[in-house]
C-alpha cells in the first residue's frame, strides 16, 4: 500500500505541484486573452503579420457566411488591431469560394508595403472545380487590391505556404492529395513565371501531413512534414529543399529516423540569418509525446538538440507549436503542453543561437480547448501568440492572442557568459534530511541565493554572495514534503532549479 501511495505521489503530486511552480515563476508577464473575432461564428486558424508601424494584421478562417444549406463553408478573413488589442480596421473577406474543407492561410508583409496572403482551397464534389491555390493582396489599411485569383488549379490542394523572394517574386509550397509536395513561382499580378513543379513524390505507401516551411536569406525554401512510411501509422519528419528557381536540391532527407519505435511528427522550421536552421518537433517515446528543439546547419548536421521540459514532469505530452527568430537572433518556441489533471497550455521558451536558455518554458495560457498556436515578434519586441480556443466546440471556436514584451538587450556572447559559465549541483535530489548545493563560477561576480516555495515565498535565503570557484551550502531546514525551487540571481539572470523534498 505503502508502495502504491508513493508512486501515485511522484507520478502525479509531485509533477503538478512541479509544474505549477515552474510557470508561476516566469521571465515576462503574459497578458490575458484578447479577443480578435467576437462575432457568433467559428472562426480558427489564424496567422498574425505585424507591419512597419507594428500593427498587427490577423488573416484568418471563418464559416460566417453560410450560403448553401446544411454545408459548412470556410472562408478567409482579414483584420487589423494594435497589439492591445485596439480594433483598427473591420473584419475584410478576401474568399467568397466558401471552402468545404479547412482552410489555413499563409501571409507576408512584402517588400512594396503590401500584405500578400494565400491558400488552399478545396471544395467538394460539384463545386470541385474551383479547387486550387488562391492568392490575394491587400494595403496595409485593409483594402484589396488583388482579388483572390486562383494561382494553381489542383484537385486536393493542403497546407499552403507563401514567400517573396529576393528579386520580389511570389513563391509558394503546398501538398497535393497529401501525396506530392509542389513548388510555384508567380508576380503580384499573378503572372506565373516557373509553372508548378515537383519536388517529392513519397509513393503510395506514403503521405504528407502537416507540412512547415520557411525561406532562408539564399531564397531557398525548406520544407518539413509528418511523413508516414510503411504501414500504419509509422511516421517521422521529412525534409524538402527547392530554390526560387525551381531546382530541387533535397527531394527528401529524414530529420527523424523512420524508425516505428519512436515517431515523430508536427515539426516546424525556421532559417536565421546565418541560415541555420532551427527546427522543432514532437518525438514519441514509451508512449508519451515530448517537444525538442534542435538547430542545424546547411548541410543538415545537427548543432544541437534540447528537450524543451525537463524530464521531471513525469507523463507530459506536447502538441502543436511555431518556433520564430526574434529581432536579437534568439530563437523563440512557443509549444502546447497537456499533462493528466491540468488544463491544456500554450508555453514559450527562447534560447540564443548558441543553445543557451534565456527563458525557461514558461506559461502564456491554460485552457482546455486551445490549439493551433501562431507566434509572431516584432521589432521592438513585442512577442505575439495568437490561438484558437474551443476548438472542441465548433460553433463557438474564437481567435485571441496574448501579449508579453522581451526585454532581451544583451547579446548571444554577453549571456553565454553567465549561461553557460556557473554550474549548479543538487544532491540528494529528492531528499529526506539535508540537501547540498555545489554553485561553480570561475569568472567571479555576486549572486543573491535562496531557497522559494512554489507560491514564491522565501523559505530560506543565504544572502548575497561573492561567487569564484566553487562554494557549497546545505539546506537542512525542516519544511514540509513538496517542491521548493534554489534561486541563484544577480542582474544579468535569474537561475531557478526544483527540489523535491520528501517525508
Amino acid at each position: 500500500m505503502r508502495t502504491t501511495i508513493f508512486y501515485l505521489l511522484l507520478t502525479y503530486l509531485l509533477p503538478a505541484l512541479f509544474l505549477c511552480a515552474l510557470f508561476s515563476h516566469t521571465a515576462h508577464a503574459w497578458s490575458d486573452p484578447i479577443l480578435v473575432t467576437p462575432d457568433s461564428a467559428s472562426s480558427r486558424h489564424s496567422r498574425v503579420v505585424f507591419d512597419n508601424e507594428n500593427n498587427m494584421h490577423f488573416f484568418f478562417t471563418s464559416d460566417r457566411y453560410m450560403e448553401i444549406p446544411y454545408i459548412t463553408q470556410w472562408d478567409i478573413f482579414h483584420c487589423k488591431l494594435t497589439a492591445r488589442g485596439e480594433r483598427l480596421t473591420e473584419d475584410v473577406r478576401l474568399d467568397t469560394t466558401q471552402s468545404h474543407y479547412y482552410v489555413y492561410p499563409s501571409a507576408l508583409l512584402g517588400s512594396d508595403n503590401k500584405l500578400h496572403v494565400a491558400w488552399a482551397d478545396i471544395l467538394s464534389n460539384e463545386w470541385a472545380e474551383h479547387n486550387g491555390i488562391y492568392y490575394s493582396r491587400l494595403d496595409t489599411e485593409g483594402n484589396i487590391e488583388r482579388e483572390a485569383t486562383r494561382i494553381a488549379e489542383q484537385d486536393s490542394p493542403a497546407d499552403a505556404f507563401l514567400f517573396q523572394d529576393s528579386d520580389n517574386y511570389l513563391n509558394i509550397v503546398w501538398a497535393e492529395s497529401r501525396d506530392t509536395l509542389f513548388y510555384c513561382k508567380f508576380d503580384t499580378s499573378c503572372q506565373i513565371v516557373i509553372p508548378k513543379t515537383s519536388v517529392y513524390v513519397p509513393g503510395s505507401e506514403v503521405n504528407i501531413w502537416y507540412m512547415e516551411a520557411c525561406m532562408d536569406h539564399q531564397d531557398q525554401i525548406h520544407c518539413v512534414y509528418k511523413n508516414y512510411y510503411g504501414t500504419g501509422s509509422q511516421r517521422n519528419v521529412g525534409y524538402s529543399r527547392v530554390t526560387n528557381q525551381g531546382e530541387v536540391l533535397i527531394s527528401y532527407a529524414p530529420l527523424t529516423p523512420e524508425n516505428p519505435d519512436s515517431n515523430c511528427s508536427k515539426g516546424y522550421i525556421v532559417a536565421d540569418l546565418d541560415d541555420n536552421l532551427h527546427f522543432t518537433y514532437l518525438l514519441e517515446e514509451f508512449g508519451y509525446k515530448y517537444r525538442y528543439y534542435r538547430k542545424m546547419d546547411r548541410d543538415l548536421n545537427t548543432i544541437y538538440n534540447i528537450r524543451l521540459v525537463p524530464e521531471a514532469i513525469f507523463g507530459g505530452q506536447m502538441s502543436n507549436a511555431d518556433i520564430e527568430i526574434d529581432g536579437d537572433g534568439n530563437a523563440v518556441i512557443t509549444f502546447a503542453f497537456i499533462y493528466p489533471g491540468i488544463d491544456y497550455q500554450f508555453l514559450r521558451a527562447t534560447y540564443t543561437t548558441n543553445g543557451v536558455e534565456i527563458i525557461s518554458p514558461e506559461l502564456i495560457v491554460d485552457d482546455n480547448s486551445l490549439n493551433y498556436p501562431d507566434l509572431a515578434t516584432d521589432s521592438n519586441g513585442l512577442a505575439v501568440c495568437c490561438f484558437t480556443s474551443d476548438v472542441e466546440s465548433l460553433p463557438n471556436a474564437k481567435i485571441l492572442y496574448c501579449y508579453t514584451i522581451d526585454d532581451l538587450t544583451v547579446t548571444d556572447e554577453q549571456y553565454s557568459v553567465v549561461g553557460i559559465s556557473i554550474q549548479l549541483k543538487i544532491s540528494p535530489n529528492p531528499f529526506h534530511d539535508t540537501q547540498r548545493f555545489q554553485l561553480t563560477y570561475q569568472k567571479g561576480g555576486n549572486f543573491q541565493i535562496r531557497i522559494i516555495d512554489t507560491m514564491g515565498r522565501i523559505v530560506q535565503d543565504y544572502g548575497n554572495h561573492f561567487l569564484q570557484g566553487s562554494r557549497s551550502l546545505t539546506f537542512e531546514k525542516k519544511v514540509s514534503s513538496g517542491v521548493y525551487y534554489l534561486e541563484v540571481s544577480n542582474d544579468q539572470e535569474r537561475i531557478i532549479k526544483p527540489i523535491i523534498k520528501l517525508k
